[in-house]
Order: structure tokens, then sequence, then C-alpha cells
């Protein structure tokens, strides 16, 4: 074949072939590739496509303080792999584009650099500090129907019985002594200080510890009923600093204040004792420098009111004035009148007991007796005013000044009287109407069902499941809209209480 020839044989041949058919090779690595996409490869680029880089590779995660402390070295950098910016045939190999490293600070001398904020850093050494939460005043909002109730509640009670507690703490201390001896009875059953902003046993403890000597001591005993959780005494605030505290070997704290509890009877249970007459002390009689018998609410019966003022059956009141010292001991009482009661029980107890008992009633088929028997406070109708209060101490008071054998008559006198009005607490008085009406109730529900009359049904089949129903339904239900400040249970009417401060001298 001629030169001529051959050569059109060949160029015949190369315009009959499509050159993107042809292998090209790849180079990164050398091999030959298709450009026509597999099925493998196909998954293999949804998969690329679907995982994302992480933050700290991209160099947009968030700042941890440790980093802004250490700077990252600028060796270090440069000597990371850089990511590869091509992509291969190999089923398991993937690459991402290369991230943008964050610039790395320069490294300045902190005492003389610019002072610039840093959340979570402070300029001075780089110390790392935490933000207190600040105090904040939720405003009160409109509750409604049913709501839950804002148990914590703070009572001041510095408004109405500063004026009482310091002229019980004036009266009774004088120069020279060693020791204070107080007796706390908070009827039905104390309750811890943390929780009962109600009573003022906190303010009267504070009180007498800016009053008196520093190197004095204070005996402090709580009367507790016979069933009673002794972690529930309430706990006195501790004197700061420490009078002896320059000492070695002393605590800033004062450990000047000691407390301890006996038992005082409750009014049914001393009806049972051989000799239900007072007095009855649970301490040595005048030994007592300052006493404090508290009450805001009704008592569980009307002879409980009647022989408080009575020295021929039990009365706390007559126990507490015996132990009282002849040497200008007080005695501060605290004891709701007539008006305060009534307001109690519809301003306080009812709104929450009688659609309670209404709703048992109609679930369970109960008879309307039984409600009725469960929400009366009998004690309510024998209660005195305040001037009616006034004069039956008094007339107390004489009684107990008539000469007795051939000890000297003792003389008491009111030092101080006044009618205030408090706005109980609900954990407060919700606790301490539980303790004093759970005997009560369980009796009326008892005899409910040995008569055998409308028994209820389902989970309150038996006595004790109603009785922890009604129980339970006062401690936890919320009140109703009208008439309350919104959601938080604190009722604008209070409960007028007689605040009287009796001193007792030889």
């Amino acid at each position: 074949m001629s030169t001529d020839k051959h050569q059109q044989v060949l160029e015949d041949a190369s315009s009959k072939v499509n050159p993107s058919s042809l292998p090209t090779p790849d180079t990164s690595t050398g091999d030959l590739t298709e450009d026509k996409a597999t099925p493998q490869s196909k998954r293999m680029k949804a998969k690329q496509e679907l995982r994302l880089p992480s933050f700290r590779s991209l160099g947009i995660a968030a700042p941890h303080p440790s980093a802004l402390l250490t700077p990252p070295d600028e060796n270090t950098l440069r000597d990371l792999p850089s990511a590869p910016t091509s992509t291969t045939n190999h089923p398991r190999s993937l690459s991402f584009p290369q991230a943008a490293l964050p610039k790395t600070p320069d490294l300045v001398d902190l005492n003389t650099a610019p002072i610039q904020a840093v959340e979570g850093v402070t300029p001075k050494g780089l110390a790392l500090t935490m933000n207190e939460p600040q105090d904040t005043v939720t405003p009160t909002g409109k509750g409604r129907a049913g709501s839950a109730i804002d148990n914590t509640i703070v009572v001041d009670q510095a408004t109405w019985a500063s004026k009482a507690i310091e002229v019980a703490i004036t009266a009774s201390i004088t120069p020279g002594r060693n020791v204070v001896n107080v007796l706390c009875h908070s009827q039905p059953c104390p309750l811890p200080t943390e929780g009962s902003p109600t009573t003022v046993f906190n303010d009267l403890m504070s009180t007498l510890q800016t009053q008196i000597d520093p190197s004095t001591y204070i005996e402090v005993t709580h009367a507790v009923p016979l069933r009673f959780n002794m972690g529930q005494v309430p706990n006195s605030p501790a004197v700061t600093p420490n009078p002896h505290s320059n000492q070695p070997s002393t605590d800033y704290f004062s450990m000047q204040t000691f407390s301890k509890a006996v038992v005082a009877a409750e009014y049914q249970d001393a009806l049972e004792t051989s000799v239900p007459s007072s007095p009855h002390p649970v301490v040595a009689p005048s030994t007592v420098n300052i006493a404090l018998l508290e009450r805001y609410f009704p008592p569980s019966s009307s002879n409980e009111y009647h022989d408080l003022f009575s020295t021929e059956a039990p009365s706390a009141l007559v126990n507490r004035l015996t132990e009282l010292s002849s040497n200008n001991g007080t005695l501060l009482f605290i004891y709701p009148t007539s008006t305060g009661a009534s307001a109690f029980a519809h301003h306080y107890l009812s709104p929450l007991l009688d659609p309670l008992l209404r709703t048992l009633a109609g679930v369970h088929n109960l008879a309307s007796d039984l409600a009725f028997n469960v929400a009366k406070m009998a004690a309510i109708e024998g209660m005195l005013p305040f001037d009616g209060m006034t004069r039956k101490l008094n007339q107390l008071l004489r009684k107990l000044a008539r000469p007795t054998g051939s000890r000297p008559p003792p003389t008491f006198k009111i030092v101080h009287s006044s009618a205030q009005k408090v706005i109980l607490d609900r954990r407060s008085w919700t606790d301490w109407w539980i303790h004093q009406e759970t005997k009560r109730i369980q009796g009326i529900v008892k005899r409910y069902f040995q008569r055998g009359y409308r028994l209820p049904t389902g989970e309150a089949a038996t006595s004790g499941a109603l009785c922890r129903e009604i129980l339970d339904g006062v401690r936890s239900r919320g009140y109703p809209q009208n008439g309350w400040e919104g959601a938080t249970g604190k009722k604008v009417e209070g409960v007028e209480v007689g605040v009287f401060v009796v001193q007792r001298s030889a």
C-alpha cells in the first residue's frame, strides 16, 4: 500500500471514534475513571451530600473560655494536613472542601492591653465568674378558680407585734441576769420557723438577742403536743458575731441559745387525766422569764375556749401564768377574738372546705348532715370580742392573785393590750387546722359509717379514705378568684386577734 493510501485509512478511522468515550487519566491517582456514574457511586454521592462537617472544622464553634485563655500555636496550625479538593473512585473515601480555620488572636500583654468585655471572663486575671440571679418581683396576676396556691407567702409580723414584743422584753429583763428562760407555746402545735411566718416566735427571739447582754444565755423551751414530730421544733436564730469570737477555738456564730421541748397535753387529752383541773405546768413554776402563748384561729370545741379562762378545767393560759417568774416574768398572749374567728371561717376556711364537701357529697352520694358536721366550727359562737376577752382575763388574774397557804399571793397586771389584724399564711393555718381537726373529723366520719346510711363507693369506700380526701383537699385545693388577690392565696381581710402582755410580780 502506498504512503498516500495508508494516510487516508488512518484519517477515516479517527473520524469515526468519539473522543469523549476514551478513558481520561486522573491526575490525583493516575488511574483511569469513567465519566459514567454507577449505582454505587450515586449512593455514595448522596451520603456525601447528607453529611455535614463539624462546627469546629468549619471554624464556627462556640468559643470555650479555656480557648480564650490559651491561644492555639501557629506552628501547630501550619502543620495541620489540608483536606483533599477532589474525590476518588474509592467507595469509602469521603472528602470535603478545605475548612477555613479561625484567625488566631495575637498575643497581648494583659496588664497593658485595653479591657474588652468577654462573656464569662473577667479582665483581671481572666478568672471565670458566675452571674448571681437578681431578685425579681413577680406581679400578682388574675387567678382563676381552682388554680394552685403559692404556700410561701411572707407575712411581716413586725407591723403589729413589735410593740407587744418590746413591752414583754423590757418589762421582764433585769441587768445582771445570766440566763433568760423562754417558753413558747404555739397552739395547736409549733411549726418550723422557715415554714411559719405567721408566728411571732422568730421576731421575739431576734429582738431578745439584741437587747440582752451578749454574754447572757437563753434557754428556749417549746411546749409540744403528745403526738408531734420533734423535727418540726422551730430553730432559734443565731447571734452574730459571737461575743466570745476573739477567744481561740470559738465560732463566729453565737452558742448562747439552747432549745428543748416538753410535752404539753392538749385539751382533749387533759380531760382524760385523773386531775383535769389547772394548773398543770410543763416546767417548774415561777421560773419562766418570758412566755409566749399564741393561737390564730378558733379552737376545736366551745368548751376549750370557755375553760381557757377557768381554773377548774384544763387551761393552757393558767398553766403559762403559773410558770411565770415572780421577778417580773411576762406572758405574751395572742388569741383570736369573735370577729377574727368569724373572719377565719368565712374568708379562709369556707372558700376551700365548702366546695370540697359539696363535690364529695355529689360524687359519693353522701348525706348532707355529714358535710354540715365537718364544716361546723362550734367554738365560734361562744367566743368573745376584744373587750370581753379583756374583762375575762382581768377576772382570771384577780382569781389567781388570791392567797393560797403560807405563800404570799402573786400579783398580775396587764401592761399592754391591743386588737390587731393578722393576714394568715396559707401553709401555716392549713397545717394547724389539719393537726387540730383530724381527730374530730375522724370521729364524725366513723359515726357516719357506723349508721350505714348512704355509704360511699369506690376510692372513698372506707372512713379513713374519706377523711384523707377531706384533709388533703383543704391542703391542696385552690382558692376561687372572687375576693382574692390572684393566685397567691393572700387575703386582704385579716384575722383579728387580741394581743396582751401580762406581768407577774411577787
